[in-house]
């Protein structure tokens, strides 16, 4: 927690997991609820989430509460009330919260994988990479700032963050962070970060358009790869890497790449190849484009 502490305090951000005095009970508790079917219980999520958020000292807090196919949350009204639960113990605790509802019908950004989605944040913060993980870091970050009290308004606050990307700031940051951890930065710049034995595209069989992805199938044929774990004692290969070269409501032809896998095993491949294959559904006519984010909770 000490070096957390300096980190945040020498650059500005710092990335920290749970360690084991940060609100110990919750982890008990939870082993209970997955024994007792009561995850998706929304009281113990917002305990569990809150317990944590409330015990680090905080003065604001944003939350992404996502709803959607591949979200925890797949129904818009189940994630509302979770959003509106967590927003007001925070409040009640003295700390703004603020809550913003976002759609995870979709893909985020191109990458799903470890490696590659730290490569895909990297180009980010270079002025790169996909408009929907632009938007998204734009909107969650000016909030953070409102509630920082560095501007007054969302949109200033969009343009702060906009500038700090233009003026490569965001970047500096962000490779300072890694050093400050001990990690190498020049690791991820290099094409053995990302480098795999296999890849093999998901074409589209016909014309029109993308109506549909099952984005919870997208995650698992993830984890078939080898980018998570079906059991705890799994390896991760954190090289492996799926593409999502089109989003819902973009316009395909017959043949054209939907997704592009990349992996390590032959097997493995072939099946998440199978399950991509039946994740999305195209239609003939033109489909209107879901918002990317769907409601703040104030």
């Amino acid at each position: 927690m000490e070096e957390f502490k300096k980190i945040v305090l020498e650059n500005g951000c710092s990335i920290i997991g749970q360690t084991s005095d940060l609100a110990p009970a919750d982890g008990k508790i939870y082993a209970l609820r997955d024994a007792t079917a009561t995850v998706e219980s929304i009281p113990l999520i917002t305990a569990s989430i809150m317990s944590k958020k409330l015990s680090e000292g905080l003065t604001g807090l944003v939350l992404d509460v996502k709803t959607g196919s591949g979200a925890f949350m797949r129904e818009y009204g189940s994630a509302k009330k979770l959003a509106e639960k967590m927003v007001n113990i925070g409040n009640m605790y003295g700390v703004k919260t603020v809550a913003l509802i976002t759609n995870m019908d979709v893909p985020l950004g191109w990458a799903i994988g470890n490696a590659c989605e730290v490569c895909e944040s990297v180009q980010l913060l270079k002025g790169e990479g996909s408009e929907d993980l632009k938007e998204l870091v734009l909107n969650l970050g000016a909030y953070m700032l409102v509630l920082a009290g560095k501007t007054e308004s969302v949109d200033l606050g969009k343009e702060m963050i906009e500038r700090a990307i233009k003026s490569g700031e965001g970047y500096l940051r962000f490779k300072r962070m890694v050093e400050m951890h001990g990690g190498n930065f020049d690791e991820i710049e290099r094409e053995e970060f990302t480098k795999t034995e296999i890849s093999e595209d998901v074409k589209a069989e016909d014309d029109g358009y993308i109506s549909y992805i099952d984005t919870r199938k997208v995650g698992m044929a993830s984890v078939i790869l080898g980018a998570g774990r079906l059991k705890k004692e799994d390896k991760i290969d954190h090289k492996v890497c799926i593409f999502s070269l089109k989003k819902t409501g973009d316009k395909v032809l017959k043949g054209e790449s939907v997704f592009r896998v990349f992996g390590n095993d032959e097997d493995r491949v072939k099946k998440a190849v199978e399950i991509l294959k039946g994740s999305f559904a195209i239609s003939k006519e033109a489909v209107e484009k879901k918002p990317l984010i769907f409601e703040v909770i104030w």
